[in-house]
């Protein structure tokens, strides 16, 4: 086994670091995002006469969740491809390897999923604290009765973070801007390939997930290749 390529042990060592690290600096951005959602609680209880139904609070909850996921990557590696500051990350005792799977689990796996969790877990809090009678009512579900939308619902949730943890390490400057670009051409490419030949929407999710991987790919790629 080639130990520079990848070492379990050290792996673990590292990602521990990494994890810890990350949500030092990207805790505050999480709290502002569940601080946000107590205030539109409260502002939606203070100016409505009835509660707010479960659907009108999954898409709150839809784009925070949403926001807070995509800046993650930028709040805690905005810093890996800086011409002064990344070199100190390159120093780092992990393999490029070691170093980039740490970035995919925390960025694709941990912040998704602790996100939605502590989204989720709050609103169950305010609708109790409510009583169903003022705020919110009804509690949300993970149950969905659509298999098929669900299985492209996420993959696209993949893209989208995978766009943004790749974009963190393609451009240096003016990150988040350039990503949005970069997506949105991404979808305009995408509409004008769906016009063009119809049989692209049998296979989306095929399509979507094969986008997933190239981008996760050129990730890996632009940080092996990093020049300082």
């Amino acid at each position: 086994m080639n130990h520079d390529f990848f070492s379990i042990s050290r792996f673990g060592k590292f990602f521990q670091f990494d994890l810890k690290r990350g949500i030092l600096r990207n805790g505050p951005s999480l709290l502002i995002c569940l601080g946000v959602y107590i205030l539109v609680w409260l502002f939606l209880s203070a100016i409505q006469k009835t509660v707010t139904p479960v659907p009108d609070r999954e898409k709150i909850i839809a784009l925070l969740f949403f926001i807070s996921v995509s800046l993650a990557p930028g709040i805690i590696y905005g810093h890996v491809n800086d011409l002064k500051r990344g070199v100190i990350y390159t120093m780092l005792p992990a393999s490029v390897f070691e170093k980039y799977l740490s970035m995919l689990l925390i960025c694709l796996v941990f912040w998704p999923v602790v996100c939605i969790l502590l989204l989720v877990g709050l609103d169950a809090v305010l609708v109790f604290a409510g009583g169903d009678q003022w705020g919110y009512a009804g509690y949300l579900s993970f149950v969905e009765t659509g298999g098929s939308s669900s299985s492209d619902g996420f993959a696209v949730l993949m893209l989208i973070f995978s766009v943004f943890t790749c974009g963190n390490l393609l451009f240096r400057k003016k990150k988040y801007g350039f990503t949005i670009m970069f997506f949105i051409a991404i979808l305009i490419l995408w509409g004008q390939l769906k016009n063009m030949f119809p049989f692209l929407e049998d296979i989306q999710t095929v399509l979507i997930y094969t986008g997933v991987i190239f981008m996760i790919g050129t990730g890996y790629f632009r940080l092996k290749t990093l020049k300082y």
